[in-house]
């Protein structure tokens, strides 16, 4: 048995530990690769060509780049290995220095890549030309006598432009594939670096539910292509689930990268990050939504020993995720003035949020909308609330303003909320 193989699972084992690096980088923690959208199966054999055609690039290059940089002689091994251990080590505190700084942008990082592999090329480029001088030049000398016309034209040296083609040809590759990457990720809004653009505004409150048929791979792939959403219900759950509903955007708002994200990705976004709502109880609902993403999942359920109308703050490993209740519009103006004087942010005493949520109004209409002068005093805590909003805006701190969802009237507890918090008053 020993004596035969399958020739396909040879030819794929050689490569098998590059296919497991490319997709532990692309595939793994919660991230995909959509290549061709709405047809899960298709995109799947794409994706797998792909990765087996680079994976074989990658065994190929660092087969002769070893054989270049580690040859068998065990001096010039230990020197060599030496160069590449302090390169890695400059590169290392370079990419240190570029954080501190905060010049992580695409441009610093296509500079440093091509610096890189000119300076690599170059070290190739040195180190190959003594092993041809030395074992090569002399082969061809011999093989060429006999021939004393052919002699020049083996020999020659290489010319400016042949020495400088490969680095120009390497800058602009590097240059087109990574300008064909970001405006592709750009434009199909995939981008995770790239802000939203002001457009996407008109198109944030378009979400609405979709029937999904968890086990009908052919309806997924209707609501990839009609709305550009991936369903997030594993297969597992096709056996409890046979149709559910899913929150999902028009095609139109496709680019504005609006589309779930799993509780896997929530956390890996959020990590180190301290996040903060202010508001009422369609916030809090918000806070406790995060809070199961990140874990705890009986956030939000009947807790005697908690408040309802109260702060909360919690922290899962170095994300800290707070909740300010505010039901009132100048509740909300007094949290934010306490946020700004606690933190003395000015100062830099205490870390500001790297996210805050503000959203409130509904309760506004049950206790300050009665008379004529209950309007005018809403009106100016509106205007003193955008004052507001607009500082945290000018220190640099994201700030989201939560647009009050559609009120089930008929479901409040009260003729007085029934009256003054009905959908009509607050539309």
């Amino acid at each position: 048995l020993r004596e035969r193989h399958i020739g396909v699972f040879s030819w794929i084992g050689k490569y098998s530990l590059e296919i497991y690096l490319l997709q532990n980088h692309t595939l793994a923690n919660g991230r995909h690769l959509v290549l061709i959208r709405g047809f899960p199966r298709c995109n799947f054999i794409a994706v797998v060509v792909v990765i087996v055609l680079v994976a074989r690039i990658l065994y190929q290059s660092t087969t002769i780049i070893r054989q270049i940089l580690f040859p068998n002689d065990g001096i010039r091994c230990v020197q060599q290995f030496t160069a590449l251990t302090l390169g890695i080590m400059g590169l290392y505190v370079l990419a240190m220095v570029l954080i501190w700084a905060d010049m992580i942008t695409v441009g610093t990082l296509s500079t440093v890549t091509v610096v890189s592999g000119i300076l690599l090329y170059q070290t190739v480029i040195d180190i190959t030309g003594e092993d041809f001088s030395t074992s090569e030049r002399p082969k061809r000398l011999q093989s060429s006598k006999g021939s004393a016309g052919s002699i020049d034209e083996k020999l020659r040296p290489e010319s400016s432009a042949a020495k400088l083609s490969p680095p120009i040809i390497g800058t602009l590759s590097v240059f087109i594939v990574g300008l064909t990457w970001h405006t592709w990720a750009v434009s199909s809004g995939t981008s995770p670096n790239s802000p939203l653009g002001m457009a996407c505004g008109a198109f944030v409150n378009d979400g609405i539910w979709i029937p999904v048929q968890v086990c009908s791979a052919f309806e997924k792939a209707r609501i990839q292509i009609e709305y550009k959403s991936t369903s997030f219900y594993a297969p597992a759950e096709c056996g409890e689930l046979s149709e559910s509903n899913q929150w999902a955007w028009p095609k139109t708002s496709s680019g504005c990268s609006f589309r779930y994200r799993s509780d896997i990705e929530v956390q890996r976004k959020l990590e180190g990050r301290r996040v903060m709502f202010i508001g009422d109880t369609s916030v809090r609902s918000l806070f406790f939504s995060i809070c199961r993403f990140m874990g705890d999942l009986d956030a939000g359920g009947i807790d005697s020993s908690l408040q309802s109308h109260s702060d909360s703050l919690r922290k899962f490993g170095t994300t800290t995720i707070e909740f300010k209740w505010a039901p009132l519009s100048i509740d909300v103006v007094t949290k934010i003035k306490n946020l700004k004087s606690t933190t003395a942010m000015l100062h830099g005493s205490k870390t500001p949020p790297d996210l805050v949520l503000v959203g409130a109004g509904v309760f506004d209409k049950l206790h300050l909308a009665l008379t004529d002068e209950d309007s005018q005093s809403e009106r100016d805590v509106v205007t003193r609330l955008t004052a507001e909003l607009r500082s945290l805006h000018q220190m640099d701190i994201p700030t989201v303003w939560f647009s009050p969802p559609t009120v089930n009237t008929r479901a409040l507890n009260s003729d007085e909320k029934r009256s003054q918090m009905n959908e009509e008053s607050i539309e």
